[in-house]
């Protein structure tokens, strides 16, 4: 497989352009293959955000100030305007693939997505990464109207593959995958009587197994994360309807209106009567 470059603008040469008046824009994206040895320096940077997901082959990369070893399976998000610097090691063949990409909401989908910048992130061999990077390929060859709304979107979906594999790796192995029958039936069947008890049967676990890698896997324990969703339903039906709060409170799982309004208090410092008032000025 050779080496291949889409750019944004059809004129471009490389397509280093600030782009602030879209929310997520791909500058160009690319496959690089290399089979001798390079040195990749641009003592400035870039004016966009770089990319660079390493499929094959090992490089030298810079990393806050000093060299170190970048090993198939490793991404990296390198800043705009900030000095990157990368070279061959090894005999073996180099292959990567890379995306340009910039826009006002660049920083916050990153941070969102729990992407670092300037870091190197062990992500793993991942097909889905590499098929939606090819998926980008392909809008930039067909060029339809759209192309450029659907490649932001595709690039979207790699930074939050990429989020996920650096979350799950903070995560015990597995762990996740042990509650994720009773997560299900939480988000179906919040507003009804849930017990600790019939959750951790459904795992198969013990109930103080259960909290522990419940809290684990989602930071909190499930009674506060069964309130959480409920208060947060509380909050949309107020946003979005005209509804008596003492009806709001039944569609959120609560039949006391008052016990509803406590717990509303304690979780946001207000009275769903005052929340509710807020949103209609």
């Amino acid at each position: 497989m050779d080496s291949q470059s889409f750019y944004r603008l059809e004129d471009g040469i490389d397509c280093n352009e600030i782009a602030m008046d879209r929310h997520l824009v791909i500058n160009c994206t690319g496959l690089c293959v290399l089979p001798n040895h390079f040195t990749s320096h641009a003592p400035q940077g870039r004016n966009d955000y770089y990319f660079l997901y390493l499929c094959k082959g090992k490089l030298n990369m810079q990393v806050e100030g000093t060299m170190r070893p970048m090993l198939p399976g490793q991404a990296m998000v390198m800043y705009p305007k900030h000095e990157y610097r990368y070279q061959m090691m090894g005999e073996e063949e180099i292959r990567y693939y890379w995306v340009h990409f910039t826009g006002f909401g660049a920083a916050s989908i990153l941070e969102e997505c729990h992407v670092p910048c300037g870091k190197l992130l062990t992500i793993g061999s991942n097909d889905e990464i590499i098929r939606q990077i090819k998926q980008m390929f392909t809008d930039f060859i067909r060029r339809e109207s759209w192309y450029q709304v659907a490649a932001a979107s595709r690039f979207m979906t790699v930074l939050t593959i990429v989020g996920q594999c650096l979350t799950n790796a903070t995560r015990k192995i597995g762990q996740l995958d042990r509650i994720l029958t009773s997560l299900h039936f939480i988000h179906h069947h919040y507003t009804e009587s849930l017990t600790l008890d019939a959750l951790a049967a459904m795992e198969h676990l013990s109930v103080s197994r259960y909290r522990t890698v419940f809290r684990e896997c989602m930071g909190t324990s499930p009674q506060s994360f069964i309130i959480d969703l409920r208060l947060r339903r509380a909050c949309e039906l107020m946003m979005q309807t005209d509804l008596p709060l003492k009806q709001i409170a039944q569609m959120a799982g609560y039949e006391d209106p008052l016990y509803f309004s406590r717990l509303f208090k304690e979780h946001f410092g207000m009275p769903p009567s005052q929340y509710k008032e807020g949103i209609r000025i």
